[in-house]
């Protein structure tokens, strides 16, 4: 299930397991195109990992702690630990890839 965070839940959220971030602007091009990919994604990974999108707009101080410059920037925490960063677009089998490797070690 895709998850909706803010600066309310999101380190409760990121505290257990494996969790991708994708930090969005409404107004991106690249980050309209990501938003599509990700529903698929937390399906695919559902009970192994969570999916979460933020609005960096709408949480600016948490895109700030986490050093958010430019969107959309996907994060990968595992067990509340960045472990891995993708700035700006790339092919879904980028995606894909990291969430293999982290759900399958």
């Amino acid at each position: 299930m895709l998850k909706e965070l803010n600066e309310d839940n999101f380190q409760q959220e990121i505290q257990t397991w494996i969790t991708l971030v994708d930090f969005y602007g409404s107004n991106c091009g690249p980050c309209k195109i990501l938003s599509k990919l990700m529903p698929h994604i937390a399906k695919k990974y559902e009970g192994k990992a969570d999916v979460g999108m933020v609005s960096s707009a709408k949480n600016f101080s948490l895109s700030a702690e986490y050093g958010i410059h430019s969107v959309p920037t996907v994060l990968v925490f595992e067990d509340g630990v960045e472990v891995a960063r993708l700035k700006w677009l790339h092919p879904p089998e980028a995606y894909k890839n990291i969430m293999e490797e982290m759900t399958n070690k």
